[in-house]
C-alpha cells in the first residue's frame, strides 16, 4: 500500500484531482497533464493573414505567386500543384492526376536523395484515384495570367522553360509571407485553409473530402478549423448574443 501511495504522489501534472483512500482516510492531491490541441492559427492562414497574403500575391503576379494563389483555390498538395498542366483543364474543371515526388537511390548502404520527378499517380498511401476540381472564377483568372507569362509551357507553372518545383514554391511562400508582414505557415496549411474556408461557407463535408482527394471523411474533418481571428469570433458573438437581436426578433 505504501508503494502505491508513493507512486501516486509522484504523478506529475496540470489538472488537479483528489483521490480518497477509504481504508485510512488519506487524501492524495495530484495533477494530470492536460492534452491541449494547437490553436487554429497555427494550422492555417486565418482570415486576416489570408487576405493580406492574397492581396500581396495579386500585386506580385509572378509565376510563383500565381502558383500559390491557385493552391489556395484548389486545396491541392504542393506536389500536385507544381505538376498541373494546361492540358488538364477541360469543361471548367481541372484534373488532379499526377504529382512531384522525391527520387531516392541506394548507394549500397543508405538511400539518398537524387532530385525529384513527376509521376502519373497521387499519394499511394491515400489509395485514391485522380479527381476533378471545379475551377472558380478566380482560379480561371489565375490560369489565364499564368498562360500569359508561360505561353509555350507544358506545365502551368514554368519559368524560362523550367517547371517550378515544390521546394522552390515553399521558398517563395516563405518569402512572400515575410514581405506581406504575416507569419509563414507551410504549404500544407494552404490545404487546411481551403478546407476551413469552404466548411465555413457551408460546403458539405463529403464534397470537401472529394476536393482534397481524401478517402476518409475523418481525415477531412481534421483539416477543418475556425478561420476567424479573435476579433472575428468576437464580432460573431456580439451579433449572435446581443440582447437587442432578441428584441428585434420579437418585433
Amino acid at each position: 500500500m505504501k508503494s502505491i501511495m508513493i507512486a501516486l504522489l509522484r504523478i506529475a501534472i496540470d489538472e488537479e484531482i483528489i483521490a480518497e483512500n477509504p481504508m485510512n482516510g488519506i487524501y492524495i492531491k495530484a495533477k494530470f497533464r492536460a492534452v491541449r490541441k494547437k490553436s487554429d492559427g497555427s494550422k492555417l492562414y486565418l482570415n486576416d493573414d489570408f487576405g493580406a497574403l492574397d492581396t500581396f500575391l495579386e500585386e506580385e503576379s509572378t509565376i510563383e505567386a500565381l502558383c500559390i494563389q491557385l493552391m489556395f483555390q484548389l486545396g491541392v498538395r504542393i506536389g500536385e500543384g507544381v505538376a498541373l498542366k494546361f492540358s488538364d483543364i477541360e469543361y471548367g474543371k481541372i484534373a488532379i492526376q499526377r504529382m512531384e515526388e522525391k527520387v531516392l537511390v541506394f548507394d549500397g548502404e543508405n538511400f539518398k536523395s537524387a532530385g525529384v520527378q513527376i509521376v502519373e499517380h497521387l499519394k499511394k498511401e491515400n489509395d485514391s484515384e485522380y479527381r476533378f476540381i471545379l475551377l472558380t472564377d478566380v482560379a480561371k483568372e489565375i490560369i489565364r495570367k499564368a498562360k500569359e507569362l508561360n505561353p509555350d509551357g507544358e506545365f502551368i507553372f514554368e519559368r524560362n522553360g523550367e517547371r517550378l518545383t515544390a521546394r522552390a514554391v515553399t521558398y517563395w511562400l516563405s518569402k512572400y509571407c515575410r514581405d506581406a508582414g504575416i507569419t509563414y505557415k507551410s504549404p500544407h496549411c494552404t490545404r487546411r485553409t481551403t478546407a476551413s474556408r469552404l466548411g465555413m461557407e457551408g460546403m458539405p463535408l463529403d464534397k470537401i473530402r472529394e476536393i482534397l482527394g481524401q478517402v476518409d471523411e475523418r481525415t477531412t474533418l481534421s483539416y477543418i478549423y475556425n478561420p476567424n481571428t479573435e476579433q472575428g469570433n468576437l464580432d460573431i458573438m456580439n451579433k449572435s448574443l446581443n440582447s437587442s437581436n432578441k428584441k428585434n426578433k420579437k418585433n
